[in-house]
């Protein structure tokens, strides 16, 4: 036993050798050896980890107590995630394999690893209780495993009650399995509170019985002297508190646990029991909130004395405090939460903790150049500005007397604290009460910009100009660019161009002060077309043109320089250069058509800028600078529309270059695929965000341009082939990429970039079609084959399906119905499947996961919108005898909407979808069909739906669609021709056999 155990003690030593030969060798190793006979594997690994002697080292040295230590912590590792994975579903079949093991087996492991927590080394504990946390989740729901929980609870008392005259080190042997059980403890009540976030009830998923365990070791805890103990009873009551609504009902319970956290709260404490202890009012802020208004004296005296602490961990841990009480009134405030009415804490504290907040801006730290660490000053701002939120107007005095009395001190703290401070209020007061304010402090915070010899006060003056910006956009615009109606003594400043140009100016200021700059200028732009950006800088007049701005004259030099900004050599700090491309495309969305010779001309500058960038080397850096420039041409192509069309083909033949250089993506050879033969342009299947940016700037291209793409749209559509064919067939090179660790289970499922990058394609399908037209009827047969295999493949993503078939709907209109025909029978047969796929093919649990609820609306909404086309496109060509043969299933999508559980009402879109859907049918076949619809429960059923939408949300729309199909049944009703279309054996409506395909089909839609 002891020679297996040292052979495996160096096989998982071997997966962190820096040798990938002997790491990926041992990884393997372990692997098989789990896909093998996973009992004898996991038992294995809790022998290892129960172990408490040095194994003999390679050829019989001793052995090496510091070895043991890491292959404990490794062999955790890889019993935990035999067990677990991130993955939903891999991770109920790991579940799964581990129940399936016999009883004494496992009961011999648990023991096991329950005794190996019998250990002072940190490291091996927490790889312990993760494990044992693990299986205190699979197993606990299903009733097994029960001497867990009271096991851990002995080794918290037994901590507690060991005598100071016991032996030293057995006192902190005991003393760290207490901690380990704690930390256990925390451990299963974070996994379990995890199952509770995805909509689960917390008394199904912990009982009363067992959170009282849980609290009765968090007590024992919080008993003892030992600061690390009382930490680590904190930290399990933290994730136990969303279980205790039983005992927080109960007064004497809820005091009790109350008054103990703020007793370790006190400031007479070590600063991590303080920390531990606040963390712990903020979670009981979050779900007690209903129940602090008798606390809050106590909670505001711990607090009080925590802000004034010397540690900072303390202070801001304080704040948070404040942060999360706010938090909840704002929402409540908002209409967002529902489950507490308000208490007013906030606005009765705002007095108190005002002075306490402002006093902490102006510890700002030593080092003005470094803003990266978080500091009180700045979770104080946040506070601040949570509390201006909530308590709106009433702040206003306060804070602008300490910006009056600080702005012009010769510390640079207290300056850079009341710009901070105004900035920090100006969301939440109402604007009237903002406007005097915001007028005249603009040209003061630009002086600052400007001026000041301080970078953090130049800093905080520049955010504070984008806050006001963003919040208070009419009140800068009216003062910058007052109206002809206005005099000059209300807007004294008539010359707002200048004004922003001097802002501008320090754009060559330090990255954390530019930043700030392309924000405000950004945020002026984005307002300055809207309603009320419009009614300021016009008033009641209005005599500028529509396509008329302000900035329009200073557009030029606003580019100008954001360009340079672009290309500065420290353009990477702080994100600046994206800001900067940021805003350029603002101030491009939003320009006047007195700028359009510009916008001309930029178009042609960033092309020639993204056409050079393939010369230098393909880093991480020139990609993301390539991504920014297509993010730029995507907002001028839109811009500028069919004015792009005589440069469309050098556009595309700089962009596509994005899709043919060295990339991380899989290059795609001639004959690989059969539905595109030749990848003779050299494209290579990627997803890289860069990759991402260029197909939305092609989309757009695509989209102002027209017919004008023809010359290029075969090249388009051998791209959009390649891409869509690696969802639906994964290539072995993205398989093999994907390093499994020596126990892990794989996960094929698409990243985050690879859906994006897919969704992008599936929906330029579409636009090629409107652009194209009839003309795309030579490039269907490839497209419409991928869309047919990304719907019926089970491995594709189900997120894409949806998108899939709304271009579906997209390409019948633009080919009409003659050319579309011929795909009709079995796109339809898909959409159809798609549209009816049951609630129940989801999850056990899909009535508590919202997720997949919407799922399917999103498939029954994009199914409805694209048989719509359908119809339209086959109606339009005449081609009512193709129709016919699909009204069957058509039907059985509206009848889905209209028989979904009464609790699961879809949206109002969804409804109206339904309706217009049948009345296009209607209108289509008339007295044929109106016999049939004039009776039909689930008609009456939708009506009834679109009723309740109407009188109970005020939804007119979805009221009026249902009282016009009613009015088009009623003037048939009494027809019965319905036979040739409706009876017969083949009648979907009224045989079992369709109802078992679409079970059968809705399960793969699902994902399944």
């Amino acid at each position: 036993m002891a020679e297996q155990m040292a052979v495996l003690q160096q096989l998982l030593l071997a997966t962190l050798d820096p040798r990938p030969s002997v790491r990926q060798a041992a990884e393997q190793q372990l692997t098989a050896a789990r896909q093998t006979d996973l009992g004898q594997f996991v038992g294995s690994m809790a022998a290892l980890i129960a172990l408490d002697q040095p194994l003999p080292g390679p050829q019989g040295a001793p052995g090496s107590p510091e070895d043991l230590l890491i292959a404990k912590q490794i062999a955790a590792v890889a019993f935990k995630n035999s067990i677990s994975a991130k993955d939903m579903t891999l991770d109920g079949a790991a579940a799964q394999a581990w129940r399936a093991l016999p009883n004494a087996t496992k009961a011999d492991i648990k023991k096991q690893l329950l005794a190996a927590l019998r250990t002072d080394c940190i490291q091996v504990g927490n790889a312990v209780c993760q494990v044992l946390a693990k299986l205190g989740v699979i197993e606990l729901r299903s009733h097994e495993f029960e001497d867990l929980l009271p096991a851990l609870q002995d080794m918290v008392q037994q901590a507690v009650a060991c005598q100071q005259q016991q032996q030293e080190q057995q006192q902190q042997l005991m003393k760290a399995c207490g901690r380990h059980a704690l930390t256990c403890l925390a451990y299963l009540c974070e996994e379990l509170a995890d199952i509770v976030a995805e909509g689960e009830d917390p008394s199904e998923v912990l009982s009363q019985q067992r959170c009282n365990v849980v609290l009765t070791a968090v007590a024992h805890g919080l008993k003892d002297p030992d600061p690390q103990l009382k930490v680590a009873a904190l930290r399990a009551l933290y994730h136990a508190l969303i279980f205790a609504k039983e005992n927080f009902a109960k007064t004497e319970e809820r005091d009790y646990i109350i008054s103990s956290v703020l007793e370790a709260g006190n400031a007479a404490n070590p600063s991590a029991v303080q920390v531990a202890a606040l963390e712990c009012i903020v979670q009981i802020s979050q779900e007690y909130y209903s129940f602090l208004g008798a606390y809050m004296p106590a909670v505001g005296s711990v607090t009080w004395n925590a802000l004034k602490s010397s540690d900072s961990a303390v202070v801001i841990a304080a704040l948070e405090v404040w942060n999360a009480l706010a938090e909840e009134e704002l929402a409540i405030i908002e209409g967002e939460s529902t489950r507490w009415t308000l208490l007013n804490i906030m606005k009765e504290a705002t007095p108190f903790l005002l002075p306490l907040l402002l006093e902490q801006l102006l510890n700002a730290a030593e080092d003005e150049d470094d803003d990266d660490s978080w500091t009180p000053a700045m979770a104080a701002a946040i506070c601040l500005g949570l509390c201006a939120q909530v308590v709106k107007d009433a702040i206003l005095p306060l804070v602008i007397n300490f910006v009056q009395l600080n702005f012009g001190s010769t510390e640079w703290r207290r300056r850079e604290a009341s710009v901070l401070a105004l900035g920090c209020v100006m969301e939440g007061p109402s604007a009237e009460a903002m406007a005097p304010y915001v007028a005249r402090s603009f040209p003061i915070l630009v002086e600052a910009v400007a001026s000041d010899a301080s970078v953090a006060v130049r800093d905080s003056a520049a955010w504070t100009l984008g806050k006001t910006a963003q919040q208070h956009a009419p009140i800068v615009l009216r003062h910058l660019f007052p109206p002809a109606d206005v005099s000059s003594t209300t807007s004294p400043n008539n010359n707002g161009g200048a004004l922003l140009l001097a802002i501008v100016e320090r754009l060559t200021d330090q990255p954390r002060v530019a930043v700030h700059i392309c924000w405000m200028l950004h945020e002026l732009a984005d307002n300055i077309n809207t309603p009320e950006g419009r009614a300021a800088y016009q008033g009641e007049a209005a005599t500028q043109q529509q396509d008329q701005t302000p900035l329009d004259p200073i557009f030029p030099k606003l580019c100008e320089a954001l360009l340079s900004v672009s290309e500065r050599p420290d353009a990477d700090d702080k994100n600046l250069r994206e800001a900067a491309f940021n805003c350029m495309g603002a101030l491009i969305k939003n320009a006047g058509s007195a700028c359009w010779n510009h916008l001309l001309l930029l178009l042609d500058h960033f092309e020639g800028q993204l056409r050079k960038s393939f010369s230098f080397e393909q880093t991480e850096q020139t990609k993301q600078r390539q991504g920014m420039l297509c993010g730029v041409i995507q907002i001028l192509c839109l811009r500028l529309g069919d004015q792009v069309k005589p440069v469309a083909g050098k556009l595309w033949n700089t962009l596509k270059q994005v899709f043919q250089r060295p990339t991380h993506g899989l290059q795609v050879s001639q004959g690989e695929s059969s539905a595109a033969p030749n990848n003779v342009h050299g494209f290579i299947v990627s997803s890289e965000p860069s990759v991402c940016d260029a197909l939305l700037a092609l989309s757009a291209l695509i989209n102002a341009s027209g017919p004008a793409v023809s010359p290029f749209a075969g090249e388009v559509a051998d791209l959009l082939v390649l891409q869509m064919q690696h969802q639906h067939e994964p290539q072995e090179a993205a398989a093999s990429a994907v390093a499994a660790t020596a126990s892990t289970p794989t996960n094929d499922s698409s990243s985050a970039d690879e859906l994006q990058a897919a969704r992008i394609c599936i929906e330029l399908v579409g636009d090629l079609s409107r652009a194209l037209g009839t003309e795309f009827g030579s490039l269907s047969d490839a497209l419409l084959h991928e869309f047919y295999q990304l719907l019926r493949a089970p491995s594709v993503d189900r997120s894409l399906k949806p998108v899939v078939i709304v271009a579906v709907g997209d390409v019948a209109l633009s080919l009409g119905g003659a050319k579309f025909a011929p795909f009709t029978p079995w796109l339809i047969e898909l959409l159809v499947q798609a549209g009816v796929t049951p609630y129940d093919a989801g999850p056990p649990n899909w009535q508590l996961n919202e997720e997949w609820i919407w799922y399917v609306h999103e498939l029954r909404s994009a199914t409805l919108e694209a048989l719509a086309s359908c119809v339209y496109a086959l109606k339009e060509a005449q081609l009512q005898e193709v129709l016919r043969k699909e009204v069957n299933g058509m039907l059985q999508v509206v009848k889905a909407v209209a028989e979904a559980p009464t609790w699961v009402h879809g949206s109002a879109q969804m409804v109206q979808q339904a309706l217009e859907l049948t009345g296009d049918l209607l209108s289509t076949f008339g007295r044929t069909l109106g016999g049939h619809l004039s009776t039909a429960s689930f008609v009456l059923q939708l009506q009834r739906e679109a009723e309740r939408l109407a009188t109970e949300e005020g939804n007119a729309a979805v009221g009026a669609k249902a009282q016009w199909l009613a009015q088009r049944i009623a003037t048939i009703r009494g027809c019965r021709e319905c036979a040739d279309l409706l009876d017969g054996t083949q009648s979907s409506l009224k045989h079992q056999h369709f109802k078992s395909d679409v079970l059968l089909l809705g399960e793969m839609l699902s994902g399944a």
